[in-house]
């Protein structure tokens, strides 16, 4: 063998040698970040303890669990800047600042992973602070984060794979480069995400129904407005408290499905379903005993009964026996940093 024959085996030697130890050397870091997510101290959102709870097998009241209307969350809003808690963020500086026109084209429809949002927001190049990324504006780094949980589930591999490849793609359309987080610790994240906020899910339904006669459209949506009642472009009912939103409601027509209660809508109307989304929702002072005498007012215009979803009358010591559920659960929601009706809370359970 001569030297020169020599001298390259030895190098492809050394070139092998070095790409086995670098492999080896990520593998580690990947095991002692996903380690670390399990291992450590939960943060402050995640500090309860509890066993798995699959979607839809939620510990619910025992009045009515039911599904309510889902708001879409609005993708960019970099107002409060991001939540390292309940989101993933990847984010890149650039060597020279950047066009907030340049970045905005780079987004463009970037706005969700599968099931869930994904938010953009940049560091302004004289201010250095975050915010909605403006076209004449010039940036020294962009930011994406994508919603680790909501009431869709974990963040799955398909949609964090889905996420980075939409990263990737703004990457090269910028021509930077992007380092991103390991899946199995953002996976790891999202699951132990998901089973707090499934502990902390509750919605309740309670019905009016007719003792008799039938209603039209015309004659709920009026004794709805009186008592209390705004209507959705929709035709869903919304009934506020010191301007937010605290109960839903919707109209079931006589073949049991759900109708839009607006103008020219024939369907007879034989029941409401008034929808307590708890989480969701601001916390007023006794909110069950609010959402029974609501029902109530509204069944007494239209001649009906309140019942749950069994047809059977609400009682005083149901009523006793939600409100005993709703204290502790509104005292984890604030314990986890999730409080009702707060902008975390509207992005999580949506």
């Amino acid at each position: 063998m001569s030297q020169l024959q020599l001298a390259l085996f030895i190098a492809g030697l050394i070139l092998i040698v070095g790409v086995i130890a670098l492999n080896r050397w990520q593998l580690w870091q990947a095991n002692k970040k996903a380690g670390a997510a399990s291992n450590n101290e939960p943060d402050s959102l995640l500090s309860q303890n509890r066993s798995t709870t699959i979607r839809g097998e939620r510990t619910e009241p025992r009045i009515s669990t039911v599904s309510g209307e889902s708001s879409t969350i609005t993708s960019g809003s970099a107002d409060s800047g991001f939540d390292d808690d309940v989101e993933e963020v990847v984010s890149v500086s650039f060597d020279d600042p950047l066009i907030g026109q340049a970045l905005l084209e780079a987004c463009a429809g970037f706005e969700r992973a599968g099931a869930k949002p994904v938010k953009i927001a940049a560091t302004h190049a004289v201010s250095h602070k975050l915010e909605q990324i403006r076209p004449d504006e010039f940036y020294s780094g962009l930011h994406m984060a994508v919603l680790l949980a909501n009431r869709s589930g974990a963040l799955n591999a398909i949609e964090y794979s889905e996420f980075i490849q939409g990263v990737l793609r703004v990457a090269e359309k910028l021509q930077v480069s992007i380092e991103t987080p390991d899946m199995k610790y953002v996976l790891l994240r999202a699951k132990a995400l998901d089973e707090q906020l499934a502990k902390l899910d509750m919605q309740m339904a309670i019905h009016i129904v007719t003792n008799g006669a039938v209603w039209s459209v015309e004659m709920v949506t009026r004794a709805a407005v009186e008592a209390g009642f705004a209507i959705r472009p929709n035709g869903w009912f919304v009934y506020f408290r010191s301007g937010a939103e605290i109960f839903q409601m919707y109209a079931v027509d006589t073949e049991g499905r759900q109708i839009a209660a607006l103008p020219g809508i024939k369907n007879q109307v034989e029941a409401l379903s008034i929808i307590f989304d708890v989480p969701r929702a601001p916390e007023i002072e006794m909110p069950f005993q609010t959402l029974i005498a609501v029902a109530r007012n509204l069944a007494t215009r239209l001649g009906a009964s309140v019942v749950d979803d069994h047809r059977n009358p609400v009682t005083d010591a149901a009523i006793i026996q939600v409100q005993d559920q709703l204290k502790p659960l509104y005292s984890k929601l604030r314990g986890m940093e999730v409080q009702a009706g707060s902008a975390r809370a509207l992005r999580l359970f949506a």
